[in-house]
């Protein structure tokens, strides 16, 4: 890792540019390969360092190598010379790795089992971590390909040790499929299950988009399981939920795959026109696909659904289609399936040569058959060699076949048995869950005397409220008295002369239009006051009828604690919407006065406070410009920041990490002009003005707050001289201007 770190710092301008280039080019490399190599071409001819050069053609090759494995293998070898030559570990390491896959490709699997043990090795040195599973995860595929089956198993047990759950789930979940993957090949279906099970359920667990897409494969080898198992019910339901995701995803392969596995079930079912009708629409998505591998699948099973049906000539054309395309490729696993397949026409048809040719080559590749196929392949044998009066020969694989069936019948009982300890286990918990249900009336006791309690805060909390609308109303009433003084003084001065009348009256009707906008203003600052508080008000009571209706007809504890959620929640928002209403009504003034503030000390403070208290997420960016000398009293401009931050944060994208700004900046009208600006969801701009007014919320009731948080801050801002303004558009975040005159022009604002 040091020597990597040390290679980045000294030759950082051509690695930034490589890194660009790749990030560019990845989106572009599915439809356009050929710009992605030469874009690689170029910067290996404009670097001047080896190593750059090294790591250039290291992913050169891993690109091309599937259009031309002999010229990937060609920059392969040149990346890693120039690699072991620069001491670049991390390079070599990687040209490794890749010259295994080239290998795995060109079918020379001796020289990628090779290539891969020294990838491993060289990681382990550098301590990449996440390289080096890839790398062991890679060569337990190798060997699970080729029948290594234990030291497959090997390889993905390091491979899981070293990945971090927590970090990367789906990697977790894919080893795990891997590994039930090889069980399934030895035979042991029952920790197959488990493994896949696992698997399964961590990708459904998993908040990564691609999460779904994965979940196909381990739907389908469940599936496949059960099939074993011939649970064929179980195993079509598991088949349709992966083919499901598929087509959802559009996901062509899966599509192809799926539609064959419930083809194969209806098959084991005896069902040969569904079955027929499902491999023949398979088929038709592979060829269009261009997938020779499902392509032959389709073929073989389709054939055998000819042999059974007694259609040999039909059978035979398809089976040896199958064949051909399987001996061209890598799979030896299917091309066993095909010999067993074509010696089992060839027996019906009585062609002893082909029989013994295919029964032949077909024990040549024994360890990569499954022991179904072995099974037949031996008794077919047995025959043959009767039938040639080589007696001795025909016993010892009537014998080799007999043992495959015990064991194939010792494995189905096992499977069988493991099915019924599953039924035991879920009626076992069944009958848990009766023992818990008796342990109910215990609880509902409990939750009679919760209810009692909750009656009370309702109660309380209704006391509160009526309390807090009198002292409104009193607030009113005294605004109003005032006012009417005022103009009983007015009146009295109207008396002295006509200019003083004429000037009275036009007082008298500027008071009056303050009055009633200022009555207006009242009145719906205590409808929104009350309308909030009612609301909660009105859920602790609804929700505290229907617990006590719940507790008397005997309702399942669950039920009871959902109530008692509701009713906590209204009565924490009833308290919020109390605390903001106070907050606003008496903006509190330090009784020491104006002092120089230091505002970038402030706003540091309180990000500090936000994050521990959840009011703001941990992974967010926070800049703050320079800002010019503040006199102001501290906890006014303590609250005013504060309110800015915590709107910022309650609305939030959650899709992306939260980026705030603040500073100053300056136009042709204003100086000094304040502004916080957000990443978050933003407002459309008709409703700009109504974010500073008092209860104007825009949001749902999920959020917390009253809906005074801006209209706080906008009355700090008004008490110090200044304006208030906001820019936004949907989903473009929010961006809020101020001016404190007062708190910059002289140090003893009047508030």
């Amino acid at each position: 890792m040091k020597q990597i770190k040390e290679y980045l710092i000294e030759n950082r301008i051509v690695v930034l540019f490589l890194v660009m280039v790749f990030l560019k080019l990845g989106f572009l490399s599915a439809q356009s390969p050929r710009y992605l190599i030469d874009s690689l071409k170029t910067v290996y001819l404009t670097t001047e360092k080896d190593s750059v050069k090294a790591m250039t053609l290291c992913h050169l090759g891993y690109v091309i190598y599937k259009m031309d494995a002999d010229s990937a293998l060609t920059y392969l070898s040149q990346g890693l010379a120039l690699a072991k030559s620069s001491g670049y570990e991390y390079a070599e390491a990687q040209c490794y790795l890749n010259l295994g896959i080239v290998h795995w490709a060109r079918g020379d699997y001796k020289a990628s089992l090779e290539n891969y043990d020294l990838a491993i090795q060289r990681f382990e040195q550098t301590g990449e971590v996440t390289s080096l599973i890839k790398a062991l995860i890679n060569l337990g595929y190798c060997n699970y390909s080729l029948g290594e089956f234990d030291e497959a198993l090997k390889y993905y047990f390091q491979a899981k040790d070293l990945v971090n759950l927590k970090e990367d789930t789906l990697m977790y979940a894919g080893i795990l499929n891997n590994v039930g993957m090889i069980y399934e090949k030895k035979g042991k279906h029952v920790q197959a299950l488990e493994n896949y099970q696992v698997s399964l359920h961590l990708k459904m667990e998993s908040s990564d988009p691609n999460a779904k897409a994965y979940q196909s494969s381990t739907l389908g080898a469940i599936g496949s399981i059960y099939q074993f198992m011939k649970d064929y019910d179980l195993a079509r339901d598991y088949f349709l939920r992966a083919l499901k995701i598929s087509r959802d995803l559009d996901y062509k392969i899966g599509i192809i795959v799926y539609t064959y596995n419930l083809g194969v079930n209806h098959q084991k079912e005896k069902n040969f026109e569904s079955a027929q009708s499902l491999l023949l629409k398979a088929l038709e998505e592979a060829q269009s696909y261009g997938n020779q591998t499902y392509i032959a699948y389709c073929y073989n099973s389709l054939g055998e659904v000819k042999l059974e049906l007694k259609k040999n000539t039909e059978a035979r054309e398809l089976l040896l289609k199958a064949l051909e395309i399987r001996r061209g490729g890598a799979d030896k696993n299917a091309l066993t399936v095909s010999l067993a397949s074509c010696a089992q026409l060839a027996y019906s048809q009585e062609n002893d040569k082909e029989l013994k040719d295919y029964l032949e080559e077909f024990f040549s590749m024994q360890n990569y058959a499954n022991l179904e196929d072995q099974e037949i392949c031996s008794g077919l044998f047995s025959k043959l060699k009767q039938k040639k009066g080589k007696f001795r020969e025909a016993i010892e694989y009537f014998k080799m076949a007999k043992l495959l069936g015990d064991s194939l019948t010792n494995i189905a009982k096992e499977s069988e048995l493991e099915r019924l300890k599953l039924k035991f286990d879920d009626e076992l918990a069944q009958k848990s869950q009766k023992m818990e249900l008796l342990t109910k009336d215990k609880a509902i006791a409990s939750l009679n005397a919760k209810n009692q309690y909750i009656s009370i805060i309702g109660l309380i909390l209704g006391l509160l409220i009526v309390s807090v609308l009198a002292i409104t109303l009193f607030r009113i009433g005294q605004k109003r008295r005032e006012t009417h003084q005022q103009l009983a003084v007015n009146n009295e001065m109207l008396s002295q002369s006509k200019y003083q009348l004429e000037r009275a009256n036009m007082q008298f009707e500027k008071v009056n239009l303050e009055l009633e906008i200022a009555n207006n203003s009242l009145q719906q600052f205590a409808f929104a006051a009350s309308h909030d508080l009612k609301e909660s008000l009105r859920s602790v009571t609804s929700f505290s009828q229907l617990l006590r209706q719940n507790i008397e007809a005997g309702a399942v504890e669950i039920q009871l604690d959902k109530y008692v959620n509701y009713i906590v929640n209204s009565s924490k928002r009833m308290r919020k919407t109390l605390n903001d209403l106070l907050q606003y009504s008496n903006i509190p003034i330090d009784k020491t006065g104006p002092e120089k503030i230091n505002l970038i000390a402030i706003i540091r403070s309180l990000e500090i406070e936000m994050v521990n208290k959840e009011l703001l997420p941990k992974n967010h960016f926070l800049s703050i410009s320079e800002f010019p000398t503040v006199y102001a009293e501290q906890n006014l401009i303590y609250q005013l920041f504060f309110n800015l931050l915590d709107n910022a944060g309650k609305f939030r994208n959650e899709d992306r990490i939260l980026n705030l700004e603040i500073g100053t900046t300056t136009n042709n009208e204003k100086s000094n002009v304040f502004f916080i600006r957000d990443n978050g969801i933003g407002i459309e701009p008709a409703y700009l003005n109504y974010i500073f007014e008092p209860f104007h919320r825009l949001d749902n009731m999920e959020k917390q707050g009253a809906g005074l948080g801006l209209a706080v801050v906008k009355k700090i801002v008004k008490n110090y001289g200044g304006e208030i303004w906001a820019e936004s558009k949907i989903d473009h975040g929010l961006t809020i201007y101020f001016t404190l005159p007062k708190a910059i022009s002289q140090p003893h604002p009047e508030i």
